[in-house]
């Protein structure tokens, strides 16, 4: 293997874990905003303490939802450093 692609296989790898997460995430979200919402189920987690919460909230799930992941961000950038931060975000 020469140098060029030993140097590419590190931003392969990158690429691959993005291309992974974004495709979980899309998964995830199609999930939540097709089924979860309209149906007011709340199994758990952040879009289930949505789902509770905006009963008793002049807000929609989905701006609870957005408003507890965006805290559980910032404290995971605190927490866990800036690393896991940028790769959550982006």
């Amino acid at each position: 293997m020469d140098t060029k692609e030993q140097a590419s296989q590190p931003a392969l790898q990158t690429l691959k874990e993005y291309a992974v997460i974004t495709a979980a995430v899309l998964i995830m979200d199609i999930g939540i905003y097709v089924f979860k919402f309209p149906n007011n189920f709340s199994f758990g987690g952040v879009s289930g303490m949505a789902v509770v919460i905006c009963r008793f909230l002049p807000f929609t799930a989905s701006q609870i939802n957005l408003f507890i992941n965006l805290l559980l961000l910032l404290v995971g950038f605190a927490v866990l450093g800036r690393n896991f931060g940028v790769k959550t975000a982006t």
